[in-house]
């Protein structure tokens, strides 16, 4: 993994085991992770969460926003029709906060997409007083 040419925010390895099994007993589940905007550190911790959230059994699908959108930090979004969506969205939040990611939501404004995912994560550009850093071995 690049992580020791990345210094931006990553999921760290060591965390890694812990939000499969955080994550596994609400698979399978639909999800769409977008990306804005589509640079190297976005992409890449984008990536990063899909393969924890395809790891854990859920259905991520990563795409970039609109052309001009650009959004800051991470957001988990769900769509409030559905109320197991709830306790996704909850439970990504919790799951990848104690690994060390700085997320917010729930958000409820979510419309379902034609994608059919109730629940998406947004990854923008981190704002540098919000970075958490991958723990580095001593």
């Amino acid at each position: 993994m690049p992580e020791a040419n990345n210094p931006g925010v990553t999921v760290a390895e060591e965390n890694r085991q812990g939000l499969i099994a955080t994550l596994k007993p609400f698979a399978p589940r639909l999800i769409d992770i977008v990306k804005s905007p589509d640079d190297p550190e976005v992409s890449e911790l984008a990536l990063q969460i899909s393969e924890v959230l395809a790891d854990s059994g859920w259905k991520p699908t990563v795409a970039t926003s609109s052309a001009g959108e650009r959004l800051s930090g991470i957001v988990v979004k769900i769509d409030p029709k559905n109320p197991p969506n709830l306790t996704a969205g909850n439970v990504l939040v919790s799951a990848f906060s104690s690994a060390g990611l700085s997320v917010t939501g729930p958000d409820t404004s979510l419309q379902t997409p034609p994608t059919g995912a109730s629940v998406r994560i947004v990854v923008g550009r981190i704002p540098s007083t919000a970075r958490r850093y991958k723990k580095r071995p001593p």
